[in-house]
């Protein structure tokens, strides 16, 4: 696609603060030898390090690599000698013979280079939860100890560094405590806490922010032809990430919306048997990529309520929807609107560590159920 080619030949979005300090590494030759990219998903993190490794190799010597040189096509062909980009995959299904099983896997990893602003799914044809393995963190350093002629760098990236296992992480600490000469290993994650303290310590740290809503919403209209209305629809949705303002921007996102709003007054309303019809109707009309959309959704929905709870009707984000919500409050109006967004909230954190989708969904009716009971009883 033509809005794809023209991003990955710019620059990352946003982020000058993070852009200033590569800089200056580079310029001053003080890269270090090890680095964690840390901060909230969808900002650009994988992306500023592939344009770290396109500019250490770019054949013009151009900022960030000027992506049309023989170097900058290889990196995003995955075909470069000095560049190596691991990410989480799922297990090869017994299945599944090898030769197919590498072809969707080097496909997948192929669409996080062209775009690394959007999430990679495996379903249907791997149901596994992805992870990054040992076999793969050996690859790797026998990749780094195969010394490459004609380089000045070799970049290795290691993405959702949090996934990897725990023998991976073990394999991968013995490489950062012995780096050899110009090999830079670049580490990114959105859940730092979650990496060994021991890898942690023996990295860089910089730390990338959420993006503004005027960059998203820019990105939006220059790359993914948005209209102006859309694009600062979805930019205000996106709590600063790209990534999510591209997954609510799908040809699924009205239905997502509708099955949000749907489920929130029915879990407030039926009685146990009905919460248990709609939940199973819900997961039959959504897999479950369109659930996590879903609970995006009611997660900015309950916060647009909330607004309007507090008096701040200006702060809302689902502004077509703003006389439903007012009309919702006249009934649940002493509702708290902050437990059921960490009830939300915790339903997401839950489909992210692959928990039984039926469960996730059952119990999350049944806390909305409860905190409607809970304003009736505090009324009464």
């Amino acid at each position: 696609m033509a809005e794809i080619e023209k991003l990955t030949c710019k620059t990352v979005i946003g982020q000058e603060r993070v852009k200033q300090i590569i800089r200056s590494a580079v310029d001053k030759e003080r890269l270090a030898h090890g680095y964690l990219f840390h901060g909230p998903p969808g900002v650009g993190k994988d992306l500023m390090a592939i344009r770290i490794a396109m500019e250490l190799n770019c054949a013009e010597k151009v900022p960030e690599g000027c992506g049309q040189c023989g170097s900058c096509q290889q990196i995003q062909r995955l075909e470069h000698p000095s560049f190596r980009f691991v990410f989480p995959v799922p297990s090869r299904p017994k299945s599944m013979k090898p030769e197919k099983y590498n072809a969707f896997i080097r496909e997948k990893l192929l669409e996080r280079i062209e775009n690394p602003y959007t999430g990679i799914s495996f379903t249907p044809e791997i149901s596994a939860l992805p992870a990054i393995g040992i076999e793969q963190i050996r690859a790797l350093k026998q990749e780094v100890i195969l010394r490459q002629q004609g380089s000045r760098y070799r970049v290795f990236i290691v993405s959702h560094a949090d996934q990897m296992t725990v023998q991976a992480s073990n394999s991968l600490l013995k490489l950062l405590e012995e780096p050899p000469a110009g090999t830079l290993l670049i580490l990114t994650t959105s859940v730092p806490n979650r990496l060994l303290p021991t890898i942690a310590s023996r990295c860089q740290h910089i730390r990338f922010d959420s993006l503004s809503t005027s960059d998203i919403e820019n990105a939006l209209n220059r790359f993914w032809n948005h209209d102006e209305d859309n694009a600062r629809f979805f930019a205000r949705m996106s709590s600063g990430s790209l990534e999510q303002a591209l997954a609510l921007s799908d040809a699924h996102f009205e239905k997502c919306r509708s099955a949000a709003w749907t489920f929130l007054e029915n879990s407030l309303h039926s009685n146990h048997l009905s919460r248990l019809d709609i939940c199973d109707t819900l997961i039959q009309d959504l897999d479950k990529t369109g659930i996590q959309s879903m609970l995006n959704l009611l997660a900015v929905t309950l916060r647009d309520l909330y607004c309007i709870q507090i008096g701040i009707p200006e702060k809302i984000i689902n502004l077509d929807r703003e006389k439903v919500m007012t009309s919702f409050l006249d009934q649940y109006g002493d509702m708290d609107l902050n437990e059921a967004i960490a009830c939300v909230e915790h339903a997401i954190a839950s489909l992210k560590k692959n928990v039984y989708l039926n469960l996730i969904v059952h119990v999350l009716s049944q806390n909305l159920y409860d905190l409607g009971r809970k304003r009736l009883n505090v009324n009464h």
